[in-house]
């Protein structure tokens, strides 16, 4: 009897025991689905908050916009060179999810993005290009009359560029070209993404030799680009350059050296903004697809026929006027 009271006991134990791990098992995996739909429905809520853009706001803060430097190539001293850089000045006001968090600095993509940019990219452009360059353009013609944009679409006889206006190429050499061809002229090859975001500009124009106290002038442009065609205006550094190497050919654009025994260099960087820049210039740009510059229309000059017809009514006036003499 013993013996069965305790069989009893023990049966009805597990029993409890088997109940209570099923009841226990039941409340965690409950927990468990909440746990889960928790995290999938915050993670949405925040990705949405996170790219949306009407939650974004730039805020004047941060990158040194745009810098250039002479006779440097990006960090290291290299005579004839010149390097520019554009950090976005601003850092971003992120309405997530109902508070708001700040970015010290904005990237390039979130700046250009929120300006109203596809991206940003550079154009150059030669003002003053004095006599004795030889290389033509990609089609052998011959270089046109200063301003002109540089590189010309398509390039030059010595290097290929693709047909847009700005200055870094957006697409890759075809394969029917024969023209040589360099990846470090690319877009994606001149944009660093990683902190701080920067577009980065270089040049070194090199010629075999200048007229006696001569150089070239050159004005390059930050662009926010809008379309193939169609850009804003951002920044402008005018700079000059009387670098010259007399053992190799010249070049408005190439893969920047430390050339030995060359002579002269990069001189008289100046930053100059829309307003102050000259109206004839304004014009060219415009016609290049400049969509932020106000230009006055020129008041036209008066034809030989319209001179004539004053004249002649100014002087039967006079003729009138002229008292009877006595």
């Amino acid at each position: 009897m013993l013996w069965l009271t305790k069989r009893v006991v023990i049966k009805k134990s597990a029993i409890t025991l088997r109940n209570l791990s099923l009841e226990v098992a039941v409340k965690l995996f409950v927990i468990a689905l909440v746990v889960v739909n928790l995290f999938f429905s915050s993670s949405a809520v925040a990705t949405d908050c996170l790219y949306d853009p009407d939650l974004q706001t730039l805020v004047p803060k941060g990158g040194t916009g745009v810098a250039f430097q002479k006779n440097t190539l990006l960090t290291e001293p290299l005579a004839g060179a010149i390097t520019g850089t554009y950090i976005p000045p601003y850092g971003v006001l992120d309405r997530m999810c109902g508070y708001d968090r700040y970015y010290d600095q904005a990237t390039l993509k979130q700046a250009a993005y929120l300006l109203g940019y596809k991206h940003f990219n550079w154009l150059q452009v030669v003002i003053r290009n004095p006599p004795g360059l030889t290389f033509k353009t990609a089609s052998g013609d011959p270089l046109p009359n200063a301003p002109f944009v540089d590189p010309l679409p398509g390039g030059f006889d010595y290097l290929w560029a693709d047909d847009l206006l700005y200055y870094w190429d957006e697409s890759e050499k075809p394969w029917y070209s024969l023209l040589p061809y360099s990846p470090e002229n690319q877009l994606s090859y001149n944009t660093r993404d990683s902190f701080p975001s920067a577009l980065v500009f270089w040049d070194q124009p090199v010629r075999v030799a200048y007229p006696p106290g001569d150089f070239s002038r050159f004005a390059t442009h930050l662009v926010g680009v809008k379309s193939d065609i169609n850009w804003s205006l951002l920044a402008t550094q005018f700079w000059s350059s009387d670098y010259t190497y007399s053992h190799g050919g010249g070049v408005l654009r190439g893969t920047p050296e430390d050339y030995p025994e060359a002579t002269g260099g990069v001189f008289d960087l100046q930053d100059v903004s829309i307003n102050n820049l000259p109206d004839s210039y304004k014009r060219f740009l415009v016609s290049l697809g400049a969509d932020n510059i106000s230009v006055d229309s020129p008041v036209p000059e008066p034809s030989a026929l319209s001179l004539l017809l004053v004249g002649w009514l100014s002087l039967m006036v006079s003729l009138r006027r002229r008292p009877a003499c006595v």
